[in-house]
Parts: C-alpha cells; structure tokens; sequence
C-alpha cells in the first residue's frame, strides 16, 4: 500500500508545485503591468468566472476590429476632428481584456474602467478618443454589426439599440464635457440618426422610442432633426 501511495503522492506534490509557480507567474506579470502600465489584462484562465465565449469573441482581432469600425463610424457624426484617434477597450468587471488597435499604447489610460460600467469614453492624455466597453455591451455591438452583410450593421433589439445609444452619448459627454443632459442627448441621438441614414438598419419603432426623454422634448428633437437632416 505504501509502495503505491508514493508516486501518487509525488504526483500530487509536483502537481502542486507547478499551479503554484504558473499562478506566482501570472500574478507577476499582472502586477509589473499594473506598477509601470497602470493596466492588467485578463487571463481566461486565471478568471474562470469570465463566460468563455464572451471572453474569446472579445480577444478575436476580427471581433474588436468590426466593432471599433462602428463605434468609428459613430464617431464621424459626433466630430468632425478626423484627426483624432479613437481606441477601443473591453473589460470584465473593470479588468481589461482586449483593446484595439493592437499598437494603442496602454501608458495613455491613466485608470481602469469602472467595475459596473457598462461603457465610458474620455480624452487620454495624447487626445484619442478611448472608448471602454464592458463584455456584455461589446456583445451586443458585436451582434449589431455581424448581422451587416456588407451594411454596417442591423439593429433588432430596444437592448442592442439602447448599447449602441449609451456608446454614442458616453463618446459625446467625453467629446463636449460642458453640454447639457439634454443637449447631449440630442448629440448622441442625432449620431445614430445619421448612421442610420449611412447604412445602419435600425427599425423605426425602436429608433422613436430609443432617447430617453419625455414626449414634447421628444418632439421638439425629432422636428430639429428634420431640419437638420
């Protein structure tokens, strides 16, 4: 019986000797990128709390590329600065996973994102636009524009819309800091709108009942838009 406890035994030991280092390793590397970066990227393995398709469509490089281009987009009809940058950022419960461009430098983002934010935008410190993203709004956009087939995207669902309406008003608060609840309402609002009218499939119903604001501001904005428009 103690001749065949041994390498079991040894086995467990080993065992734990490897987990323990492989953890020391990774919490070394989280906390060199932590001190020097500010920054700490997500490791599936290391967060096993993290969904595993949500955590693998949000480091896909073509995932993170076809969203930026959207939320790009938006960005064009809420800025006519066409020289500023616009990065964005996905995290899980305020821990970075995946950003894009892939050559964004991380010594820009001075603060992690929110743990129960959904989304944020802000001006770093270089003048790029960072857009952060929580898991489940970078999903949602991600649906919004896998759906386009050769458009830029197709809306379905109030909850996709309103993901894509919180994104716009999160980039133009970061945009415009001294602009009113109802003025950056409207800005966001109106940004869709022109989406909508480059190529974005958003059904009617959803694009009238998306601004959250009561019904003659409503209607006050639907009339400037027409103007607009």
């Amino acid at each position: 019986m103690n001749a065949s406890l041994g390498p079991l035994v040894f086995s467990f030991i080993y065992l734990g000797l490897f987990t323990a280092t492989y953890l020391s390793i990774g919490r070394i590397a989280k906390y060199l990128l932590k001190r020097f970066y500010n920054i700490s990227f997500i490791s599936f393995d290391e967060y096993g709390w993290v969904d595993e398709d949500a955590y693998n469509d949000a480091s896909d490089e073509e995932n993170l590329f076809m969203v930026w281009s959207l939320v790009r987009a938006l960005y064009g009809h809420l800025s006519s600065n066409e020289k500023r940058d616009v990065a964005l950022l996905v995290h899980a419960e305020g821990t970075p996973i995946s950003s894009y461009p892939v050559e964004w430098v991380f010594e820009d983002l001075s603060e992690e994102p929110g743990e129960d934010s959904s989304v944020e935008a802000y001006i770093s410190e270089s003048g790029d636009l960072v857009v952060c993203l929580s898991l489940d709004y970078f999903r949602k956009l991600l649906i919004i524009v896998s759906r386009g087939e050769g458009e830029l995207g197709i809306v379905e669902g109030m909850d996709e819309a309103r993901a894509l309406f919180d994104t716009s008003l999160a980039m133009a608060r970061a945009l415009y800091r001294d602009l009113q609840r109802d003025m950056a309402l409207y800005v966001a609002y109106k940004a869709i709108v022109k989406l909508a009218k480059k190529g974005l499939k958003v059904p009617e119903r959803i694009l009238e009942d998306l601004i959250p604001i009561d019904r003659h501001k409503k209607a006050m904005i639907m009339e400037q838009l027409k103007e607009e428009t």
